[in-house]
């Protein structure tokens, strides 16, 4: 397949999205694993990049990731058998995979780039936890409390602010000089 230069962000160093815990996500439902697998398709050949699903627990996944990895560090003979269906665990070579042959995402085509409409339509499928917002200073929050570190902590504030005093009373004395 000829990979297309104007739609690709392709990065000059060999990218390798690795999919594990392939055993857990072949029990997905076939519908969700399409638009993760299409989705993880799209990334990978937007960027040039090698995809592999992989799970420790399934020998054949463990050697064909080995060898990938082992062509990438080693240069070893490398296996050119794609797998392109969603309900097997993928296996798609850096240039080898197109938008013709996995479409382009189910959505109205805009003004949006092609990686925004995968992106939207993966999150849109798979809705994203809001992270817990930090608060202002962390270091003050009454959860994380450290006797011994809070004291510690107290004591170099303060010398930190000795330290600030003491230099704004020289500026202000070569000031006056």
């Amino acid at each position: 397949a000829v990979v297309s230069t104007q739609s690709t962000g392709i990065i000059p160093v060999p990218i390798t999205i690795i999919g594990s815990k392939y055993d857990v996500f072949q029990n997905f439902d076939s519908e969700k694993k399409k638009i993760i697998s299409r989705t993880l398709r799209y990334v990978a050949h937007h960027h040039g990049a090698h995809l592999c699903f992989f799970s420790s627990k399934i020998e054949t996944l463990v050697m064909r990731t080995r060898g990938l990895l082992g062509h990438l560090v080693f240069r070893t003979q490398l296996n050119k058998t794609t797998t392109t269906d969603h309900n097997k665990p993928i296996y798609m070579l850096a240039g080898m995979d197109a938008v013709s042959q996995f479409g382009a995402p189910p959505s109205s085509p805009g003004t949006r780039s092609m990686l925004d409409q995968w992106k939207q339509l993966y999150l849109s499928s798979f809705p994203q936890e809001a992270e817990a917002a930090l608060p202002e200073d962390p270091t003050r929050d009454k959860k994380y409390n450290e006797a011994i570190v809070d004291s510690v902590r107290a004591h170099k504030h303060e010398e930190l602010e000795r330290f600030r005093k003491a230099q704004e009373r020289k500026l202000k004395q070569k000031s006056l000089q």
